[in-house]
């Protein structure tokens, strides 16, 4: 968790977090205002075809499938929206819309409470997704 008086990212610029240990969600609390005109990233790994690992979520976000290795055939993603496998393809994980293939919709605007997003399922390759909120003077963005 970050304290600021505020946060201002310019345009071109990107700020990049990267999982903790814990595997907690990114919570920025800041006393005054956000602009954000560049880049907040928070993206999990990519899949790997010829990859036998899972992909790693973002800050927050569940585990996208397992590749397929070799002649294998992957696996779904995890987390309550993962990515449905099917014989020809990987699907994308889902939050608050259903992804391409993907599991059940689940969250909201708000995204209260702070669940991470969900992976996507592994075939040609999968990322998976990650969870940030932003607290600004009571609002959260």
């Amino acid at each position: 968790m970050d304290e600021s008086a505020c946060v201002y990212v310019a345009s071109g610029m990107t700020v990049t977090f990267t999982n903790h240990a814990s595997g907690a969600p990114v919570v920025w609390l800041v006393n005054r205002g956000v602009t954000i005109q560049g880049t907040v990233n928070l993206n999990g790994a990519a899949g790997i075809y010829a990859n036998a690992s899972y992909s790693a979520g973002g800050p927050g976000g569940f585990r996208g499938g397992i590749g397929r290795y070799w002649y294998g055939t992957g696996s779904p993603g995890f987390g309550p929206g993962g990515g449905q496998l099917t014989a020809s393809t990987g699907g994308n994980g889902s939050y608050k819309h259903v992804g391409i293939g993907g599991g059940p919709a689940y969250g909201n605007d708000r995204i209260l409470p702070l669940i991470g997003g969900s992976g996507g399922a592994a075939m040609g390759g999968a990322g998976a997704d990650q969870t940030t909120a932003v607290e600004a003077a009571g609002e959260r963005f």
